[in-house]
């Protein structure tokens, strides 16, 4: 059994799965009575206790305070947001998130606005947010929303451009999930052009697409990718 964490939120718990991940036991996936390869994902949910749990708390109670004199305030709905998502309250995250682009002054045509990274940043995290519910197509639809914002901008935006290369990871994961192994393959050949970060997992990913449409050819440049990432 092997293991790619795809969407993190920090890295403190990614590293904590990782060491539970050897514990766990998995009933191999068979097609035609044959053990085949088969990815599966796999949300891990954490919950803040004690004290950490009563500062967001505290925190939410103040961005709450604001919003009460200026709820069309989209910047606070979405700082709100992502108090809910370390909370672990998604539905709560994904309303709050909703209110943030209802109130977005999107339609000011300003493309490099500040207005316009918290669209890209909203999309991204509710994205994230549908993922650990399972919800891939609306995730998917909200990653592929995100790159298209990020394409409008005028200007470069250092935060948009650091997170673009976790979005085709990501989407391209969901859309093997999905059955899309064409738009897979697409985002995931994105990542391993683009993005020397997350290089090696998407020809981790590359691989096992490989071998389900049992394609030589593309198991031999994907093994040789991951060779070279070794």
């Amino acid at each position: 059994v092997k293991h790619v964490i795809i969407s993190e939120t920090d890295r403190l718990l990614s590293d904590a799965v990782s060491e539970k991940l050897p514990n766990l036991t998995f009933t191999p996936a068979k097609a035609g009575g044959k053990t085949i390869n088969f990815w599966v994902n796999l949300p891990f949910r954490f919950k803040l206790t004690g004290e950490s749990l009563a500062e967001i708390e505290n925190a939410i109670d103040l961005v709450t305070d604001s919003l009460t004199g200026d709820g069309e305030n989209y910047h606070l709905w979405y700082r709100r947001a992502l108090l809910h998502m370390r909370k672990g309250a998604w539905t709560d995250a994904i309303s709050d998130f909703n209110e943030s682009l209802v109130y977005n002054p999107r339609k000011n045509k300003k493309k490099n606005s500040t207005s316009y990274r918290y669209l890209f940043l909203t999309k991204y995290y509710r994205a994230s947010v549908y993922n650990q519910q399972e919800e891939l197509p609306k995730a998917i639809q909200d990653f592929t929303d995100a790159l298209e914002f990020a394409s409008e901008m005028k200007a470069v935006d250092s935060t948009v451009e650091k997170v673009i290369p976790r979005i085709y990871l990501e989407r391209g994961y969901l859309h093997s999930l999905d059955s899309n192994l064409v738009a897979a393959k697409t985002d995931l050949n994105w990542v391993t052009e683009n993005d020397e970060e997350n290089r090696c997992t998407a020809f981790h990913l590359l691989a096992d697409i490989a071998l389900v449409e049992e394609n030589k050819e593309d198991l031999v440049t994907t093994s040789t990718g991951m060779l070279e990432c070794n």
